[in-house]
Formats: structure tokens, sequence, C-alpha cells
């Protein structure tokens, strides 16, 4: 039986979901001057890559119709939409984003097509491509021979380097409203003639924020159970109080019970709870919080003071922000919750030290760095903003406090990463790259792979307050009983120092680590 989403995926130009990529993108064919180059941006599920392959028939179908869209019966349509047209390569640049991989993309556009007109690359999350990938990427971009067309589909354009986008024409994939959303669903529960309520279709819509793809996955299930008609037995499966408890998991939340949080949300996931549905909850619960300690309504059974309200929503939505799309779909809360607990807001506390009047609650990010600069372990005294954040550059590099910060922040995301990073030091930092030398190819590679170049470069926004790209490079491992030195800087080839730069030896980790063999298992298995 095939899915839903993938049984009623779109075809045609005409049976895309988004009007205004709809519109757009008929036009640019009518017109018959399609472009060398396209960057579908927009959230995941908006239909982006059901688009670059509808746009690949229409290239290449033999037997277009008088307003260009394709047929879906010749060869070619067919076997575009089985994936199995050798002409239309499609690239995920999350598990292909290094140099060597557009190399060989650059050197395969020169031959052409095997059997169809136009030979199309669709490269999705192409933001996850290496700076020097996409450098590589550019000149072949700009001029692509005639028989190439290239499709980059995104759900982060501010992370793609602007020689990339202006190279391209760029179609915007707006979030899709509940409308769009349950017009797509009534199409999909007439032609399956299933029974409905209209309500019960809002209900799906108004929690997939914006995904059409996620709406036909609720949609099935909930068709599964027999409940597209009755909206009461919907929203008790779509919010059941016994698969997720809110007020239970906020009670443990207060007490900081990290371990009750855990069990509270790993219940939740193995029951199916999806984790948009979670995160609807949480973000309406903290809202509610706000409200009740506000000056306009009071509630005494709020325990909650108004500093821990703000710290909680800017932790839940800044984790939710970054790790939505993370191989578990729980893992925000995950750590919205680690970060919650090691954090110093929250409980009695509120009432020991409540918040200054326009202050800014401090989020977990914030705590490690006041941490740091307490602890006085080499901390610059000159601090150059609010007294929390070290000055960023020692000479040509990453100034070692500010490391200290990254990598504390690193190890409360993904202890993995920090681990790997004990084999590592920063050769050079520019305010946008940081150049990272590696003592092991083993743990280069590990560094240069999802998730663990991703958890860096974010840990780096957090820490310096502007987006760092990681370059990785393999370079001596210092010597153990290696004297520390204070002006020497190292070498990316020899990795011996010399004595114009900065600080050559940059502490990985401040404290002895007792879980250092635990740590090593989970990063080589």
């Amino acid at each position: 039986m095939t899915t839903l989403y993938l049984k009623y995926r779109p075809q045609k130009i005409s049976e895309l979901d988004l009007s205004d990529v709809r519109d757009l993108l008929s036009k640019i064919v009518s017109s018959g001057k399609i472009p060398h180059a396209f960057l579908f941006e927009g959230p995941r599920g908006s239909g982006k890559t059901s688009a670059a392959r509808i746009i690949a028939k229409v290239l290449n179908c033999t037997n277009l119709s008088k307003d260009g869209e394709p047929c879906n019966e010749c060869e070619q349509c067919v076997s575009i939409t089985k994936g199995t047209n050798i002409d239309v390569i499609e690239m995920d640049a999350a598990s292909h984003r290094g140099i060597d991989d557009i190399r060989l993309v650059r050197d395969s556009v020169k031959l052409s097509p095997s059997s169809a007109k136009k030979k199309v690359y669709v490269i999705d999350e192409a933001h996850m491509l290496t700076t020097e990938a996409s450098n590589a990427l550019l000149k072949t971009l700009e001029e692509p021979p005639g028989h190439v067309v290239f499709i980059l589909a995104t759900t982060n354009p501010e992370k793609l380097i602007d020689t990339i986008k202006s190279r391209t024409v760029r179609i915007n994939f707006n979030k899709a409203t509940v409308a769009e959303i349950v017009k797509s669903l009534t199409n999909v529960v007439t032609k399956e003639k299933l029974a409905y309520k209209n309500e019960v279709l809002e209900l799906i819509a108004q929690n997939v924020d914006g995904s059409f793809r996620d709406a036909k996955k609720i949609l099935e299930e909930v068709s599964i159970k027999g409940l597209l008609d009755n909206l009461e037995k919907a929203q008790n499966y779509l919010f059941s109080k016994s698969d997720f408890n809110i007020d239970e998991f906020f009670e443990r939340i207060y007490k900081k019970d990290f371990q009750g949080c855990i069990e509270t949300l790993d219940v939740a996931e193995k029951s199916g709870v999806p984790a948009k549905v979670v995160y609807k909850q949480v973000v309406t619960k903290l809202k509610d919080l706000l409200f009740s300690v506000s000056d306009f309504i009071k509630d005494p059974s709020n325990k909650f003071e108004k500093q821990s309200v703000l710290a909680l929503s800017d932790i839940f939505i800044t984790f939710w922000g970054k790790y939505q799309n993370d191989v578990s779909d729980y893992m925000p809360f995950y750590l919205s919750v680690a970060a919650w607990c090691d954090s110093e807001i929250g409980g009695e506390e509120d009432k020991k030290a409540p918040i200054k009047k326009n202050e800014r609650p401090r989020s977990a990010v914030d705590e490690n760095a006041k941490l740091n600069h307490d602890s006085g372990n080499g901390a610059d005294a000159n601090y150059q903003t609010d007294g929390l954040t070290p000055p960023l550059v020692n000479g040509e590099n990453i100034s070692e406090e500010v490391w200290k910060q990254v990598l504390q922040v690193i190890r409360a995301k993904n202890a993995s990463t920090e681990a790997l990073l004990r084999a590592s030091k920063p050769l050079n930092f520019d305010g946008k790259t940081l150049s990272l030398g590696v003592f092991y190819k083993f743990h280069k590679e590990k560094l240069e792979s999802v998730p663990h170049n991703i958890c860096l470069e974010d840990c780096l926004q957090d820490v310096t307050g502007s987006t760092v790209k990681v370059e990785c490079f393999l370079t001596q491992p210092e010597s153990v009983n290696e004297t520390k030195s204070t002006n020497g800087v190292h070498d990316a080839t020899d990795g011996e120092a010399k004595q114009n730069g900065a600080g050559t030896q940059v502490l990985l980790s401040e404290t002895e680590d007792p879980d250092l063999a635990k740590l090593v298992d989970e990063v080589f298995g």
C-alpha cells in the first residue's frame, strides 16, 4: 500500500499546492525560457522536491501538452517519477557536501544526456555544502553546458553563500496556510472516498506547521483509526493526555527533574505523539504561564516567575528552530530539558533573585558563558560587551576563552562532538570561517559529517553571535608534555610553533572528564 503523501504527490505544475509557486512556474514554462539554475527555498514539506521533479519532466517529456504540462506517460516522465532516470540526478547535500562530491558533478556535466533532452541536477539541502564545495560549484552554475539545468533546494537559504544565490532564479516556497493545507487534504479524502468532517481537516492543518507532507501523514494515521468524522476523538488522539501530560511535564520542569522530564518525553515519543503536537502544547503552556505572571492577570497557582517563563521560552523556541529536522523529532525537547536543568534559573531561585526591569533573561548559553567568566581560568579581564563574552579573536585565531565556551555549549548539546574536538585545535579564525586543525583522519571525517558539523557551527553561532563556517584540516597533534607558549602559533602543515601569533595550546576541556570512556564508546561505537 502506497502511503498517501507519496500517492498524492503533485505530478504536474497545476497540481502544486502553493498557488504562488504554481503560478510563477507556469509563467516560466509558458515563456519557453527556462533558466539554467533554480533555487527553491522554503520550509520542509512545502513541495520543493516535487516541483523540481516536475520541472525535470517538463524539460524532458516527449509529449508535452499545449500549456507545457508533462504527460506523465512517456518513458522519460515515468522514469523520473520512479526516480530511475539516469539523466535526472538527485543529490543530498547533507551527506554529499564535500568538494570531492562537487568535483564529480563538475566532471559529469560535460557528458551529454544518455537518453533525455536535458540533464537535471537536483541538489537537496544545498546550504549543507561546504564553502570549498560551494566555490567549486560556482563556475559550473554560472555557465553550465546547454544540456544541463541545476535545481538547488534548501530550507535555510541564508546559509548559502551570496555568489551561489546570485547565479540562480529564486523561487520562494512560503509556509503553507491552514486553508491551503485543508484544500490539499480535501482533495485526498475526496479521491479516497473517505467520510470526513472539515473540522478534523482543519485540526490536522493547524498542527503540522505548514507542511503538506506531515499533514498527509497525520491524515493517514487518523484515517486508519477511523477518526476523520469525529472531531472529539481526533482531538483526543492528537492531544492525548495519557500519552503526553503537559501539566505533569511542566511540574517536572519546575522541579528540574531531568529524569522525570525525559521519561515523560520518551513515553510520548514511543506512543507516536507527533513532535509538532508536543511543541504546540509547550508553546501554548508557556504563553498561558506568561499571561499568568503579567501585571494584568495574576494566577497564584502558577509557581513560575517571569524570569523562568522567558528563559524557558527562549530555550524551547531556539532548540526547536535549530533541531526540528534532526534524526529524532523529539531531539529539540531533550536538548531543551537538558539546557534548562543545567541552568541556574528556575524553581525557588526565582524568588531569591527576581529579574530586573528591562533586563534580558539569560539563556542556558548565557549561563555557560557566565560560568566561564566566574571561573577565572585564564579569562581576559577586559570584556568588550556585556561582561559575559570575552574578545573573540586573539591575534589571527579564536581566543582560548571563546573556545572554552564553545566546547562547554557543545558538550551540553552533543557529548560525542565535544569528544571528537579533543583531538583538534583552532588554527585560524577571521570572523566568518574557523580553520580547525584535526589530528587524525577519522576524527576529521566525523567532524565534517552530520550531525557533528551542524552542532559545531550552531554552537559557534551561539557564542560568537554570527554565522561561522568550519573548515577542517589534518594537522600534527601536540605532544602531551608540550610546554604552553605564551605567544606561539601553530602551523597547519607541520604543527610546530612559530613565535609570531596567538597562543599555541587551546584548552579542550576545562576539567578531567570522568565519562571519557563512555564518550569514546559513543563516538567509536
